[in-house]
């Protein structure tokens, strides 16, 4: 233990108990969000970084990582290995709050498209209606 910060999360944490908590903070600080769907696996938490081209992460019940790149080989971080998993957190970039708000913006877009092409048809179909009705 090198800091006394990390020396106070190992006595609160206690002895045999695995890093899995404070790694997920340390991560979700960096961006990290969770992807509770990707996988059935009860004690398996995925994931996703929101800038593009950042690694996909799998965090296990024990603490262990794995680190999942795009097109290169996956890596691996011990529950003991914390200096790893520091360099690991240290080289993540954190999201700028346009970034992380992408997800939301793109499903407020597309709903708000979507009622607009409803509104168009509902327009287009009632002006169609009155056409034919006074054609007739």
């Amino acid at each position: 233990m090198s800091t006394t910060a990390e020396m106070a999360v190992a006595e609160t944490r206690g002895a045999g108990e695995p890093p899995t908590i404070e790694r997920l903070h340390a991560l979700a600080s960096h961006g990290y969000r969770p992807d509770l769907g990707a996988t059935d696996t009860p004690d398996v938490i995925w994931l996703d970084h929101p800038i593009s081209g950042q690694p996909r992460i799998i965090v296990y019940g024990d603490g262990k990582i794995a680190v999942l790149p795009h097109g290169a080989d996956s890596m691996q971080i011990r529950p003991d290995d914390n200096a790893g998993f520091r360099r690991f957190v240290s080289g993540v970039p954190v999201p700028s709050w346009w970034q992380r708000g992408a997800d939301t913006r793109i499903g407020v877009l597309f709903y708000a498209g979507l009622v607009l092409a409803w509104v168009m048809l509902y327009a287009t179909g009632a002006w169609v209606w009155d056409v034919a009705r006074s054609l007739l």
